[in-house]
């Protein structure tokens, strides 16, 4: 599988278009939207992680651990099409041009993650709005995978009937924006990363404790994008009907209310999600990318 690009007899990347999804899901499957989901509820509450994690546990079970998840989390698989499929095709043309690896890596890494900015926004603003407003949680959660399907087309209904179609972007700047700060770092982080432990020499090749550890660097390098990362849940979060504030509006309120603190809350569990994510899409990502060329040959 690949399609001949730029007359240059380079196959694109089309495998990263399954590859990129199925990374995402394993990814949050096995941990990450939990992690995320508690990340989301620090920054949009303030509350300790003890009292996250108990009340999760308390009033939810072990469906908390997917709260969110049945459909929105599980329709954001999307979001790794962009990251791997567009920053390959990005890296491609902008080496071609003459930049260095690194500097390369980083711009397509921010454009595939201004690509996943418009992606995600309206799923992230659902599933930010059912981890944290109350009408969807403790006692009204639902307890199965049915009732959280049918829990989904209320959410979509009462926002589209209060706010409007348009509510379902609200944060798309600050989103794209961070998206796409975001994966330029990771992809710094992991070239920055592979170039020590390759210490000058491109054609060697790393260990898979290297590898891994690349992609928990680039991962640690991207939170650097935290200010964004709380901006964007808060504008996401769910707030009293009709409350149509804009992204600036938010940041003028959260500085308001907490100072410079209300930008970096929740960056503990951030960086511990932000690390496990890169893993799973730059280092297993490439991993079963070229097990797949492999395979063709």
């Amino acid at each position: 599988m690949g399609v001949e690009g730029g007359g240059t007899g380079r196959k694109a990347e089309v495998e990263k278009l399954v590859i990129g999804p199925l990374m995402v899901l394993g990814e949050m499957t096995t941990g990450g939207h939990y992690m995320e989901m508690v990340k989301i509820i620090k920054q949009a509450t303030n509350q300790p992680y003890a009292k996250i994690v108990t009340d999760l546990w308390r009033n939810e079970g072990f469906l908390g651990f997917y709260k969110g998840f049945a459909p929105w989390g599980a329709l954001q698989m999307v979001k790794g099409i962009p990251v791997l499929f567009i920053q390959a095709e990005a890296d491609h043309r902008l080496k071609s041009s003459g930049l260095s690896n690194r500097t390369s890596e980083t711009l397509a890494g921010f454009f595939g993650g201004v690509g996943q900015g418009v992606f995600l926004t309206p799923t992230q603003r659902l599933k930010t709005i059912v981890m944290t407003d109350p009408k969807y949680g403790g006692e009204n959660a639902p307890k199965t995978v049915g009732a959280a399907l049918r829990s989904a087309s209320t959410v979509i209904v009462d926002i589209v009937k209060t706010d409007g179609v348009g509510s379902l972007f609200k944060g798309l700047g600050p989103m794209m924006g961070k998206r796409g700060f975001d994966w330029g770092l990771r992809f710094y982080g992991v070239a920055a990363a592979k170039n020590y432990f390759q210490g000058g020499d491109p054609k060697k090749q790393l260990t898979a404790l290297e590898k891994l550890s690349t992609g928990v660097f680039g991962g640690a390098v991207s939170t650097l994008t935290m200010p964004f990362d709380s901006w964007v849940s808060n504008c996401q979060k769910a707030n009293k009907a009709g409350d149509k504030k804009g992204a600036v509006q938010v940041a003028r309120d959260m500085y308001s209310a907490g100072g410079y603190r209300s930008f970096v809350r929740g960056w503990a569990m951030r960086l511990l999600h932000a690390s496990y994510h890169t893993v799973w899409m730059t280092t297993l990502g490439q991993y079963f990318f070229e097990l797949w060329r492999a395979a063709e040959k």
